[in-house]
């Protein structure tokens, strides 16, 4: 079973993949190529996804901070990408923006809140 935000390769397809969302036909999926930019969208059939033995378990969407004591603010996850090991883009939740977007290596990353959980309400 696969869900939205895993990373996966697909069969006949290079390089790794974003599981955007099931269908639209039955048992496919739309994914997006995983890298910084120029994101392909396509389909496929369930059947050509390959589970990754590396993939990041942090996704898009999910509200991370440095894995440090003396970490104070978390960032939203926009991406994740390999750029020579995982590295997520980190986005600053903040409704101003705050600044430019981030990169950290996931391996750094702690999840504070999964994309899956419900948002707080403003």
């Amino acid at each position: 079973m696969f869900t939205t935000g895993e990373i996966v390769g697909v069969a006949g397809l290079p390089g790794e993949w974003e599981l955007m969302e099931p269908g639209p036909c039955p048992k496919g999926w739309t994914v997006e190529y995983a890298r910084l930019e120029n994101r392909l969208s396509t389909q496929v059939a369930a059947s050509a996804l390959q589970r990754l033995a590396d993939a990041p378990r942090i996704r898009r969407g999910d509200l991370v901070m440095q894995r440090y004591p003396e970490q104070e603010r978390a960032s939203v996850v926009g991406a994740v990408v390999r750029l020579g090991q995982w590295v997520a883009v980190k986005e600053d939740p903040r409704p101003d923006g705050g600044g430019p977007a981030m990169m950290d290596s996931v391996d750094r990353l702690e999840v504070v809140r999964p994309s899956n959980s419900p948002r707080p309400s403003a």
